[in-house]
């Protein structure tokens, strides 16, 4: 059975919001993501204070890369381990930011939002070079009451790749997400907009541990 790491989607929009909540819970963190409003509002660059900050942690910038592959290299120069690129975008795109990450020898994750066959979608990119792909629901998906699980487990069933899972994961949850062999557990809300964010992240690294 595959054991997750753990990362925190830092969704918040300053660096010092973004420390506060690193303060508290990076003990229990094995990955730290730059979350979209971040990199939107404090640039690329910026955020080569938390790679420094945090060094050994591996560090994500969510950039959700469109068409210009160049943004992945702005973000591999800036400490991200991992970027992200929008699956939706063209065999093309894909592949350009795919190769950016091979010469930076960093990876870049395949964010399957809104496409239709997720199953589909990671075998292709897998034949380009994908390591990973992020089965990602977003927050319109989740007032519905969609959850990542079920996609989660048809890829895992089914194709040998690395799978990342986002969308509402919280503690009473993540063991869904750990039993099914989730590769990287992303929490957001559960632990950015808790107050009581340190022992919540205690506890499901103490959950991950448990099962492994």
């Amino acid at each position: 059975m595959t054991t997750p790491k753990l990362q925190i989607a830092l969704d918040v929009w300053t660096l010092d919001e973004a420390f506060r909540i690193l303060d508290e819970v990076a003990d229990y963190i094995d990955i730290i993501e730059a979350g979209t409003p971040l990199v939107l509002n404090s640039g690329i660059a910026s955020l080569v204070s938390i790679k420094n900050s945090y060094p050994n942690k591996e560090f994500v910038i969510d950039a959700k890369i469109t068409d210009e592959s160049y943004i992945a290299k702005k973000a591999f120069d800036a400490g991200a381990d991992y970027t992200t690129v929008l699956g939706i975008l063209s065999k093309e795109s894909v592949l350009a930011a795919l190769n950016q990450g091979k010469k930076a020898s960093k990876e870049v994750i395949v964010d399957l939002m809104n496409v239709q066959d997720k199953l589909k979608k990671s075998e292709e990119v897998k034949k380009l070079g994908a390591h990973y792909v992020l089965v990602h629901c977003g927050l319109d998906e989740q007032s519905l009451g969609k959850t990542p699980l079920a996609e989660l487990k048809r890829i895992k069933q089914n194709l040998d790749i690395k799978v990342a899972v986002a969308g509402g994961i919280n503690l009473n949850t993540i063991e869904d997400y750990i039993a099914a062999n989730a590769d990287i557990i992303v929490v957001g809300n559960a632990l950015v907009k808790d107050s009581n964010r340190k022992n919540v992240a205690q506890k499901m690294k103490d959950k991950i541990r448990a099962v492994h």
